[in-house]
């Protein structure tokens, strides 16, 4: 009885190795080139649409830049803004200075 159990186990795993070398047989062999190619194809075309997608990228930034800068308001508009700005900025710092201190006395 035990000779019998043993001969099942030893069928057992000669046959489990059996099936692994013939599985990594066909992997090697077959699947794996396969599988390379079509990583090389799918490589190759992802580069290409890459590259495409850059050069439209890099256009649409370079017009989005042109057109900001074009759309800048001349100096003057951007001077009087400053201006009007800081006196608005020095409006508001005087009135919550006399809130706080009270408001100033001139004497001359």
């Amino acid at each position: 009885m035990l000779v019998q159990i043993l001969f099942a186990l030893a069928t057992a795993a000669l046959s489990s190795a059996l099936t692994l070398g013939l599985a990594y047989y066909l992997y090697r062999k077959r699947w794996l080139p396969r599988l390379e190619e079509e990583l090389r194809t799918r490589e190759a075309l992802l580069d290409e649409k890459l590259a495409a997608f850059g050069e439209r990228l890099e256009g649409h930034v370079r017009r989005g830049i042109v057109d900001g800068v074009a759309a800048l308001p001349s100096s003057e508009v951007i001077r009087e803004g400053t201006r009007s700005l800081a006196r608005t900025g020095l409006e508001v710092m005087n009135a919550g200075l006399d809130s706080l201190l009270g408001p100033r006395s001139r004497k001359r």
